[in-house]
């Protein structure tokens, strides 16, 4: 409980809050040594095969720690046999310290920082089944993140994008840096819980991320705490995120709560209270501002300011195992206060290309819903059932397949998904017609900015206000010159002129001449950006290309359907839209449509052909003639 505040001035309340935070930014220039974990596996079971059984509604905060004892052996196992990353500052090195204390063979073998001020307030466990060599802890790439919160979520997908297919679980944590006094990461307008239609990168992306790699387990958690922050913004903050992961189920770990509990359970509160604390010598105490915000609990810290868990080992011990409740939870564990869920069978919808025409490609689409039980791993298997003629399915055990009709008439399919225990089969009918005949696509007036490439290397004479960076000229242009992209630093940024932001209609047509095929898997290749107005580019999770539109605050996106195509050839990608439909061509082919309306989204960015500027991704190949009319 806080006392009685003390008579205090604003200005020395403002005064001695500042000389804080300078402690605070000083505090973490301070390089944490991170030592090796024990290098000896833990004898397994073999009972729980490792998988991400449960991504969601998993809550692990301070009343969840005493579960950690509670763990079955074999959800130990299967919990270690997960790959998993979590970035973080100095806070986060602090509790990788605590994972490799838990990992040694027993108490008698950690090292004195494990049991810091002494073996009983440390709460330490240590043995070889808390093994975790296979989650992997890293500190921010200063090259993505630049300390403001509006570049965390850019630079902990750029940061671990590369690193997905040795991954299973992923996550960062904020830190208390960026929820001091004054952060606008609350702001109802501009902050992090905004969906924003500009640039900045917020929770809606993170959880588009999360969607977008849907194998792949997704850990939100609040920020750590210092002794000063507490704040209004992290108390804000910290409990606006609890509100975010309990409606949207989200595997979430509650380090803020953790942290402000005290090992007995009570709640911890910021340095500015009037109360007089003193360590080894030295003594702080601040007036009571009258606030009471959680901050960081002094049993977990030796700082009077900060909030780093290694100068006593309670602090990291606790995150620590509250990391091995989420880990054995995600692996499948149900603690016994809880009832496993009764596995229910996948539900499943069709749908299929309209119109679907003859001797042209026809997908079939599977919106598919499960419980992740007894795995989330499903198999799929289409038929053909019946139809004028039987044809060839592509990928019959892929969700979405094509198949090419060559007479007209009713095609019906049926597809079946199991989840290993129970299955669900759903047909579908598709009837095929003949085309029209097939009309140029549209152009609906005459060319607002076009672009050949054909004075390279400065673009004089085309676009004199066009900037060409680490561009090189291809001379097997599709109309003469080309430009050549080398899918590391090529980029070329466009003039107002070129911008689709804020118009009611537009034709988009660009030539392109991709130095790869549909077998590419690993990089997105991003052919123009329009801020969030339009984005196009080559999606490798698809192998196919697409278009992402935004018209008031509204995102459409149009894919090629199952699209091949020989490296290093000339094709006509174009983008069509009327204010009634957006339309995406492949060579004059109708590929994907859309019923759509508004306006294109207003964006302050440059347009940029060859270059995504928030994760740096460019374009590998060669561009030529770009066109747009209204």
């Amino acid at each position: 409980m806080k006392k009685t505040k003390l008579p205090a001035t604003h200005l020395f309340l403002f005064l001695l809050i500042a000389l804080m935070f300078m402690s605070l930014l000083q505090s973490h220039l301070i390089a944490t040594k991170i030592p090796p974990a024990p290098a000896s596996p833990p004898t397994t079971t073999g009972q729980v095969k490792a998988a991400i059984i449960r991504k969601n509604n998993i809550i692990v905060d301070h009343t969840s720690l005493p579960l950690f004892d509670q763990i079955p052996p074999q959800y130990l196992e299967a919990a270690r046999d997960l790959r998993m990353l979590f970035i973080d500052r100095s806070v986060g090195a602090n509790i990788n310290e605590g994972l490799n204390c838990l990992a040694y063979p027993n108490v008698a073998a950690t090292p004195s920082f494990c049991k810091r001020p002494d073996l009983a307030i440390s709460e330490l466990v240590s043995g070889p089944q808390y093994n975790r060599s296979q989650w992997l802890y890293q500190f921010w790439n200063t090259g993505l993140f630049n300390s403001m919160w509006h570049t965390l979520v850019p630079a902990f997908i750029a940061q671990s994008t590369p690193q997905l297919s040795q991954l299973d679980v992923l996550s960062y944590q904020p830190s208390y840096l960026e929820v001091m006094p004054g952060s606008t990461i609350t702001d109802p307008d501009t902050g992090f819980f905004v969906d924003h239609p500009t640039q900045i990168q917020d929770i809606y992306d993170l959880e588009r991320f999360e969607l977008e790699h849907a194998d792949k387990a997704i850990i939100y958690w609040t920020s750590s705490l210092a002794r000063s922050i507490g704040s209004e913004a992290s108390t804000e903050f910290n409990d606006q995120l609890r509100q975010f992961a309990v409606s949207g189920q989200k595997l979430f770990l509650d380090a803020a709560d953790i942290l402000s509990h005290n090992p007995q359970g009570n709640p911890c509160y910021d340095n500015r209270d009037g109360v007089a604390y003193t360590l080894n010598g030295r003594t702080e105490n601040y007036p009571d501002d009258g606030h009471d915000y959680p901050a960081i609990c002094p049993e977990y810290t030796t700082e009077f300011e900060g909030g780093h868990l290694g100068s006593y080992s309670a602090g990291m011990n606790r995150m620590a195992q509250a990391v091995w409740i989420l880990m054995a939870q995600i692996s499948g564990w149900y603690p016994d206060s809880q009832t496993p869920p009764t596995n229910q069978a996948p539900t499943v919808s069709l749908t299929a290309t309209q119109p679907a025409l003859l001797n042209l490609p026809v997908t079939l689409q599977a919106f598919i819903h499960d419980d992740n039980l007894p795995t989330n791993h499903l198999t799929y298997t289409w038929q053909f059932v019946s139809g004028p003629t039987p044809v060839t399915i592509t990928n019959p055990a892929q969700p979405n397949v094509t198949f090419t009709p060559s007479l007209t008439g009713p095609y019906t399919f049926s597809l079946t998904v199991s989840d290993g225990q129970l299955a669900t089969t759903t047909s579908i009918q598709v009837m095929v017609v003949s085309p029209s005949p097939t009309p140029p696509p549209p152009t609906t007036g005459p060319t607002s900015a076009a672009l050949t490439f054909d004075t390279l290397p400065n673009l004089q004479g085309e676009c004199p206000t066009c900037t060409a960076v680490a561009l090189s000229t291809d001379t097997s242009g599709y109309n003469h010159l080309a430009g050549a992209f080398n899918g590391q630093t090529s980029q070329v940024t466009l003039p107002n002129h070129f911008s689709i932001s804020n118009q009611a209609t537009f034709n988009l047509s660009l030539w392109v001449k991709p130095a790869f095929d549909e077998t590419e898997t690993q990089v997105r290749h991003y052919l123009l950006t329009d801020g969030n107005a339009v984005q196009i580019f080559y999606l490798p999770q698809i192998k196919d290309w697409r278009a992402l539109v935004r018209l008031s605050r509204t995102d459409y996106r149009l894919d090629t359907n199952n699209l091949t195509w020989d490296p290093n050839t000339w094709h006509e990608l174009r983008l069509s839209y009327d204010g009634r439909q957006l339309i995406l061509y492949w060579d004059g082919v109708q590929h994907s449509r859309l019923p759509a309306t508004g306006m294109a989204a207003a964006d302050p960015i440059p347009t940029y052909l060859g270059y995504f500027p928030i994760y740096n991704y460019h374009f590998l190949g060669s561009l030529d003639d770009l066109t747009l009319s209204p």
